[in-house]
């Protein structure tokens, strides 16, 4: 039996590290989130793409897959001759982040302990520059301003021309990708179409986790 969509919903890309709409927006539907009662964008969505740690009530979460993170330094970096980047070189850097608020700001403190460690000891205000989207930080690093932690389905071909893109050192910083569901969702024909057309991709950079669902 065929999927038939009902309805579209905006929503943001945890693959690209971008926001909703407009560069505020997730900020206020965060803010909705935490004074709305339980489950409110639950009882609202049928499906949210995510990235773990993720753990909310009435919820059912199954993993699509894990994603590495690479490092993006300007043209002519030093760095740009390594064939890795060790997590623990990204202390002697200015790191570049997204504004707090940004979901893949939080991914990237929590899987690389030497920026958050350099981030609580100076306030987050020298030892790192904020842009408000990986576009901006894009930018930001390739006019010299520092590195920056991207996602690894962020990288386009356009990057290589404006950027040096080198992969991690292992253990390599990543974060795994969930499918999220209503506990009360039962169109599970629904759920696992949706699972295979991501299985099913292409996606580069990424590693299916087909087998543990």
């Amino acid at each position: 039996k065929g999927v038939v969509v009902q309805r579209f919903v905006r929503v943001a890309c945890p693959a690209r590290g971008t926001t909703l709409a407009s560069g505020r927006l997730d900020k206020w539907l965060s803010w909705l989130n935490a004074v709305m009662p339980d489950n409110f964008f639950g009882d609202v969505l049928d499906f949210r793409v995510v990235a773990d740690p993720f753990d909310e009530a009435g919820t059912v979460a199954v993993p699509l897959y894990d994603e590495e993170f690479v490092v993006a330094t300007p043209k002519g970096h030093p760095w740009e001759k390594r064939d890795a980047v060790r997590s623990s070189d990204l202390a002697s850097e200015s790191v570049l982040l997204l504004s707090q608020g940004n979901c893949f700001r939080d991914h990237v403190l929590q899987a690389c302990s030497e920026v958050a460690s350099r981030q609580h000891q100076n306030n987050g205000l020298a030892a790192s520059l904020q842009g408000s989207s990986l576009n901006t930080i894009r930018h930001m690093v390739a006019s010299g301003m520092g590195v920056t932690v991207l996602p690894q389905t962020s990288v386009s071909a356009a990057d290589e021309g404006l950027l040096s893109i080198i992969p991690f050192a292992a253990p390599v910083p990543q974060r795994r990708v969930l499918l999220v569901t209503r506990k009360q969702f039962f169109r599970k024909q629904a759920i696992h179409t949706l699972q295979q057309a991501v299985f099913r991709s292409g996606l580069n950079g990424v590693t299916m986790l087909e087998h543990e669902t």
